[in-house]
């Protein structure tokens, strides 16, 4: 889902739902964005081993680069990946220590 068009009810009722398949209490709903593979894991890594679950993941390569008549267009072979986590409270913590006061992110 697009942070553009983000909607906390559909979120909630995505987080409930995925706790309630899981059986997992208090863990949080969290749509990734489109990261670097290296960076990906790295995020993985901070959350910490068993303190996610992977919902959905999407993956590609490129960017958008309008072309210049202004059509749309993709360019670079970068690898992405980007996706849907459930995040355990620890979890949570993890990035939160990670981030600092400041947020880093």
């Amino acid at each position: 889902m697009s942070k553009l068009f983000f909607n906390p009810v559909e979120d909630k009722a995505i987080e409930d739902a995925a706790n309630a398949a899981f059986g997992t209490v208090g863990w949080a709903y969290k749509d990734v964005p489109r990261m670097s593979l290296e960076i990906w894991e790295t995020f993985l890594a901070i959350l910490g081993e068993g303190n996610y679950k992977i919902l959905a993941v999407s993956s590609g390569a490129g960017h958008y680069a309008p072309k210049e008549d202004g059509s749309p267009g993709w360019e670079g072979d970068e690898q992405w990946q980007r996706g849907q986590l459930l995040v355990s409270p620890e979890g949570m913590a993890n990035a939160i220590a990670w981030a600092g006061p400041a947020g880093n992110v």
